[in-house]
């Protein structure tokens, strides 16, 4: 009955309600006979120990959040994939029907009636997020080799050990090679063979479930093995990309063709950028400069440079505003002479008309992004943080809900953002949401802040304060005003709203 409480809305239940989930098989006035007697033995129970946590009128059952402590509402709580009230055994098929639709839920998979329209169904089964996929490489197998096709094997095996070194951060990697006990996660194997013509075949799969995600041949002229190596290489990165991690946002940069030097460092600003942190955009910077200097013409890397300079703007951590807006409008333009339709440039230039004041018209950009790729969980985070600008939280939660169930890991700032939307509608998912975030992120100042507020919403100053002193670790020198951009909200009032919460939390 306390975790039926707990995880409403705002911790208060209907006695109806409950009577209906415990006792559904009773006639009325037993059932409610049965929750009375079971309320009373619960209120001496805790009168005994001096607790007075709980609210019992003739209507409801409430929970005070400001006297209590509940493991789903701290990020250490719960490890990854519990389950939720596990080896909770309630004989009521009305009972385990909420709690199957809770555990979803839990998890955010369930239906969204709130889902924009241009939001297309998830076309994989989700997964419980907040862990890296681990990756495990295999050597490729030689068929009928000589000397040569073994080395082109082993030449193979050490470029995709180099390639996917780039994503960690994002992945874990492991080369079986050097593996002495099975290890769980994502295989990549594959086979090599001469009769004729070089023949590659490549595979992604998941032994557990007995999946392959993806599988891909080639082939190629003898004479030509070593000079194909790194296009092997990328395609089964970009495989592994698309079906992990970023979804078709994958084919929308990799259709821009660069060397493998800037290829490689675009990957490595895309892991530092993911981190949302001042040091991380600072590297992301870096790495995205290089790409640059290899490739001038290589689009992503140039619009990504933008949003590196966008979120240091909508983070306060620009030292010169106005020399950062014109970075921005500046790659803008570029972009804009390079390839005007690029999905990617035409999000850049909705975050620019968003941080100018112009919220309303950076939606309806994005909102014709989406509807061209509403595939894309990438470009449809970018879509859902615009309208929780706007102050529709309630199309944001349900836009980063899609987003977060079409590829088994998706960014972390997508889930970041959803938190954050969820906050601002009171809703108790928001801890679960905000924790799930800490557990593959812990340094995550933004999922900090989520939990900073809602503690104060919930009266709970004491882990307020808790959070609001983890946030300052974090980022020393944090200042409330600088949770965001101003100018980014169309209501002013959303923004302050954290502003003064934080305050309230010792910040």
């Amino acid at each position: 009955m306390l975790a039926l409480v707990l995880l409403s809305k705002d911790m208060i239940r209907s006695r109806m309600w409950l009577q209906d989930k415990l006792w559904s098989s009773s006639a009325p006035a037993q059932g409610a006979a049965s929750l009375r007697q079971e309320l009373s033995g619960l209120g001496r129970h805790l009168s005994a120990f001096g607790l007075s946590f709980l609210r019992v009128t003739r209507e409801t059952v409430a929970i005070d959040a400001g006297l209590i402590e509940a493991d789903f509402l701290e990020s250490s709580g719960l490890p990854h994939r519990a389950e939720l009230l596990e080896g909770l055994d309630v004989n009521d098929h009305e009972f385990e029907e909420w709690l199957t639709l809770e555990r979803q839920h839990r998890w955010g998979f369930g239906d969204d009636e709130q889902a924009s329209s241009v939001v297309a169904r998830p076309s994989i089964s989700a997964v419980p997020r907040g862990v890296r996929p681990t990756v495990i490489l295999e050597p490729f197998k030689v068929i009928a080799g000589d000397a040569r096709l073994d080395a082109f094997a082993q030449a193979l095996h050490e470029e995709m050990l180099s390639l996917l070194s780039s994503m960690i951060g994002m992945i874990e990697l492991r080369d079986a090679t050097r593996q002495n006990a099975p290890t769980r996660g994502h295989v990549i194997s594959g086979s090599v063979r001469n009769d004729g013509l070089l023949r590659i075949s490549a595979q992604l799969t998941e032994p557990e479930q007995q999946l392959c995600l993806w599988s891909e041949r080639y082939r190629f002229a003898p004479q030509e093995p070593f000079t194909v190596i790194d296009r092997i290489a990328t395609k089964l990165v970009e495989a592994l990309q698309l079906n992990l991690r970023d979804g078709e946002w994958v084919n929308i940069w990799a259709a821009r063709h660069t060397t493998i030097e800037a290829w490689e460092a675009f990957h490595k600003g895309r892991v530092c950028e993911s981190e949302t942190t001042r040091e991380g955009l600072a590297k992301a910077l870096d790495h995205y400069r290089d790409a640059l200097e290899r490739d001038p013409g290589y689009l992503p890397a140039l619009v990504a440079t933008g949003f590196c300079h966008l979120d240091r703007i909508r983070m306060g951590w620009v030292p010169d505003l106005e020399k950062a807006l014109d970075d921005v409008r500046a790659t803008c333009a570029k972009v804009i002479r390079t390839d005007p339709e690029d999905f990617y440039g035409t999000a850049l230039r909705a975050f620019l008309l968003n941080v100018q004041g112009e919220t309303a018209a950076a939606c309806e950009l994005m909102r014709a992004v989406v509807e061209e790729n509403a595939v894309s969980p990438e470009l449809l985070g970018y879509y859902a943080a615009l309208l929780g600008y706007d102050g529709r939280w309630e199309d944001e939660a349900a836009v980063n809900r899609k987003a977060l169930t079409m590829t088994p890991y998706p960014p972390v700032w997508i889930e970041t953002n959803l938190a954050l939307a969820l906050m601002f509608l009171g809703e108790k998912a928001a801890w679960i949401h905000a924790n799930n975030v800490l557990r593959s992120e812990p340094t995550n100042v933004r999922a900090h802040v989520v939990l900073t507020v809602l503690a104060v919403q919930s009266n709970n100053q004491t882990l307020a304060h808790r959070y609001g002193e983890q946030v300052k670790q974090l980022q020393p020198g944090f200042k409330p005003e600088a949770w965001a951009y101003r100018p980014c909200f169309r209501d002013k009032a959303h923004y302050r709203f954290v502003v003064d919460a934080l305050k309230q939390a010792g910040l």
